[in-house]
């Protein structure tokens, strides 16, 4: 466990509204046979909790771009890799496995299928379909924000993501992997443009792949098998671990109550940022010259809270130079994270402002404004 790099996958869903759905994708999730897995779900319809300890729920305002929940899910997400995981489809098990097995073996950030079966509402397969795969994917964290995640539109944000993947060259793999499940419904987004679906498209384009029917019945007993088998509640209910308990949004981060930061210089020994404390004191923390714009950046944002996918989008500096930026900060005491990121609830540190009389000099929590 120790070796294997950690994937999230990533859900977005409407609780519940799709929860016929989910069921069989938090089935399709706890049947993987890869154990260094976590699953992301983004909710904008009704508050829900996990059903399982390797599951968090990210609640957002309903009405959100797709794009916009996709980059609040990247945000929260703790994996090396990202594994897209639509809700009213089904992996097989060895789905994750097979993935970070080519990953691995290719050195490459992106990898996808170049197949996918199609099945109906009652997800029953019909036929395969090659090269519209894009739900298939799973791809570096870091590579993903580094590009600026993913745009923020309501349809194709993942084909934008994958283009912005593209302008900075990854390496990519593709295979030709049946262990994905495309289910076709009324509802899918695919199908709101001039009624199309991808059946007819792959009629159109010649793009069908050709199998046994014995196949087919093969794969549709296997399905039927494992959905009886769900080792997770069928629908999203239980409890979170002790240390996830709520409703989580990916960690942000803000200036310390009361500091200011007030200019950035250079200096003999390098480039300097300069704060302002509370009690008026200037305090001054040693940066890189590949951080200085997004000093210049955080002087503009202020005191308000942010993600480090708002410093890149913004000042376009990379995510590693962020994260070292972060931690000289943070070791400074001139910044806060939230520890769990709760809504609305932060854990400051670092200024005796901080620490209640009778707490015994332990940090206390201040409510915040989102």
């Amino acid at each position: 466990m120790a070796d294997l790099p950690i994937v999230s996958a990533l859900m977005l869903t409407t609780h519940p509204r799709r929860n016929a759905f989910v069921r069989d994708a938090l089935a399709a999730f706890h049947l993987q046979t890869y154990p260094a897995a976590e699953l992301v779900i983004v909710n904008d319809g009704r508050p829900m909790r996990a059903a399982g300890p390797r599951q968090r729920v990210i609640q957002v305002p309903p009405h959100l771009p797709l794009g916009a929940k996709r980059n609040i899910g990247l945000c929260a997400a703790r994996g090396d890799y990202v594994a897209m995981w639509d809700d009213d489809d089904f992996s097989l098990p060895e789905r994750l496995a097979q993935q970070v097995k080519l990953a691995r073996a290719t050195g490459a950030h992106y990898v996808r299928s170049t197949v996918v079966w199609l099945a109906d509402e009652s997800l029953r397969v019909a036929r395969m379909f090659h090269n519209f795969c894009y739900c298939t994917a799973m791809f570096r964290r870091a590579t993903a924000l580094g590009c600026g995640g993913f745009p923020e539109i309501d349809i194709a944000e993942d084909v934008g993501l994958f283009q912005r993947l593209e302008d900075i060259e990854p390496r990519w793999a593709f295979r030709d992997s049946d262990w994905y499940v495309h289910r076709r419904h009324r509802t899918n987004i695919s199908r709101l443009r001039e009624g199309t679906t991808l059946e007819t498209m792959g009629r159109r384009y010649g793009v069908d792949v050709r199998r046994s029917q014995r196949d087919v019945d093969a794969l549709n007993r296997r399905i039927s098998l494992l959905r009886r088998m769900r080792p997770a509640p069928a629908a999203p209910a239980g409890r979170l671990p002790a240390d996830l308990r709520g409703v989580l949004l990916p960690p942000r981060c803000a200036l310390s109550r009361g500091f200011s930061l007030q200019r950035v210089r250079r200096s003999p020994a390098g480039y300097v940022a300069e704060f302002r404390s509370p009690e008026g004191r200037p305090r001054r923390v040693p940066i890189s010259p590949a951080a200085v714009p997004a000093c210049e950046w955080l002087i503009e944002w202020g005191e308000e809270p942010f993600a480090l996918v708002d410093a890149i989008d913004r000042c376009g500096a990379r995510l590693a130079v962020l994260e070292r930026l972060v931690g000289a900060l943070r070791g400074a005491g001139v910044l806060w994270t939230s520890s769990d990121g709760r809504r609305n609830c932060y854990l400051y540190r670092g200024h005796p402002e901080n620490r209640g009389p009778g707490t015994g000099g332990s940090p206390r929590r201040v409510e915040r404004a989102d």
